[in-house]
């Protein structure tokens, strides 16, 4: 199974049940996968790490395309910033993009209570 951590790949139209057709005509079966990753610099490049693992674990023989994004909100390290700007693409994109699926990673809390949070 290949996972392709794609940042400039335009995504195409998804399925009710991606890939259902073209697995019954033979051909490869293609899934697009976004992850917004809103883990904190530390746990960053593990979470990318430990969705492709288990993407590609649970994806057989399909191949899939994974988009990383970031809410820009979320405060980064000079390190994590850079390796954001060069591996992710930009989160006002996300609505735009035709998707198979979507995950979102929360971050550690910031505030004391729930309204303190900032979005």
């Amino acid at each position: 199974m290949v996972v392709l951590f794609d940042k400039q790949r335009s995504i195409a139209s998804p399925t009710l049940v991606p890939g259902q057709d073209a697995s019954a005509r033979g051909e490869p079966v293609e899934l697009t996968i976004a992850l917004v990753n809103n883990m904190p610099d530390g746990a960053l490049k593990a979470t990318e790490r430990q969705f492709a693992r288990l993407l590609s674990g649970a994806a057989g023989q399909a191949r899939v395309h994974f988009h990383c994004f970031s809410l820009p909100s979320v405060g980064r390290s000079a390190a994590a910033r850079a390796h954001i700007d060069k591996e992710y693409g930009d989160i006002a994109d996300l609505g735009r993009l035709k998707i198979d699926g979507l995950i979102v990673t929360g971050a550690e809390p910031a505030g004391c209570t729930l309204p303190q949070e900032t979005l």
